[in-house]
């Protein structure tokens, strides 16, 4: 049966003109403008050094940041035109670190270890830090909110047993390669699906859903596990509140059918790259972008409950010809990418 849904840095660029980067660094120490240095721990080992810069640069502050756990990596020169000292700051679990004037790197760190994950700490101006993440670092699980704030959410903490909660499309990628990806112990993780399994369902602590048997059930504990991974999705409830009571149920239900669970993650179906439709916007069932109030109700959940409930990054397909037609349904090799991609964010944990 196939199932129908709904739901599914800026780097210091040097200043062209002399005249203004004088000017700019004559002001810099009252402005602030400084490109410091961003580390991001990764694990036990620390980060490398590096230096940027491409015409005038200062010293880079350190920061201890942290994908999954909070060892220091490396401090190094901060890259800009024109920079002053950059301050040192401690990254935490919200990205919150006070060195420097912005965040660190978006997709990777500029010079030095290895590349963080997904974000590298707090420091440079427009993400221009140096220093990687220690290089036996891992991944983590990205706390993220509706205006693209991450932060480390699950730590280097393991689990005995983790379980998904998901519909068909969970199925598919997750058959797909997920439990074979590196980073991933499949005797750790187990998946409970079915046709329909919508948010509202989860939120009846009386559902049938509740007693389905798991795939590739975990080798301890299948019956109790320690985290849960919620694939949130309907395509009837179709507000703000409406989502956020019923995502609410949804986690209450979680706790009190498995009470040794130690983390509950929130995730939405696969998205379209951007988050946008792949081509039909008029079917509601055939749509790959995630409405903005969706990624809001999660948000608002795991804010009420902050040292149980996170967030799972917005996965995207790299393309809409990963999707069969316009979507939701992804195409095999859709959904082998996607497994990867989700076991990447999960790895040894």
């Amino acid at each position: 049966m196939i199932e129908r849904t709904a739901l599914g840095a800026v780097a210091c660029r040097p200043l062209r003109r002399p005249r203004l980067a004088m000017f700019v660094l004559a002001l810099s120490p009252i402005l602030g403008i400084a490109c410091s240095s961003s580390s991001g721990g990764g694990g036990p080992a620390s980060g490398g050094s590096g230096s940027g810069g491409s015409v005038t640069s200062g010293s880079g502050g350190s920061g201890s940041g942290g994908l999954t756990s909070s060892a220091s990596g490396g401090s190094g020169s901060g890259g800009a035109t024109v920079q002053t000292t950059g301050g040192s700051g401690t990254g935490g679990p919200t990205a919150s670190a006070t060195g420097g004037s912005n965040s660190g790197g978006q997709t990777a760190p500029a010079t030095g270890g290895v590349g963080g994950q997904t974000t590298s700490g707090n420091g440079g101006h427009a993400g221009a830090g140096a220093g990687g993440a220690g290089a036996n670092g891992d991944a983590g699980v990205m706390m993220t909110d509706a205006s693209g704030t991450k932060s480390d959410a699950a730590g280097s903490q393991t689990f005995v047993c983790s379980q998904v909660l998901g519909l068909m499309l969970t199925d598919q990628w997750y058959t797909a390669g997920f439990e074979k990806a590196p980073g991933i112990d499949d005797a750790r993780w187990q998946l409970k699906w079915m046709d329909h399994a919508y948010i509202d369902e989860w939120a009846n602590p009386n559902s049938t859903f509740w007693g389905i048997a798991p795939t590739s059930p975990c080798a301890m504990s299948s019956n109790s596990p320690d985290r849960v991974v919620l694939v949130a999705l309907s395509w009837t409830i179709l507000t703000l509140a409406d989502w956020q009571t019923n995502v609410q149920k949804d986690v209450d239900n979680i706790k009190a059918k498995y009470p040794n669970v130690k983390q509950i993650v929130l995730m939405t179906i696969i998205r379209g790259p951007g988050n946008k439709s792949c081509g039909n916007t008029t079917v509601v069932a055939e749509n790959t972008l995630i409405p903005s109030y969706v990624d809001q109700a999660l948000v608002a959940v795991a804010a009420g409950s902050p040292d149980l409930v996170k967030v799972a990054p917005k996965f995207e397909a790299a393309a809409c010809s990963d999707f069969m037609g316009t979507g939701p349904h992804l195409t095999a090799a859709g959904d082998m990418a996607i497994a990867q991609m989700v076991a990447a964010a999960f790895a040894n944990q």
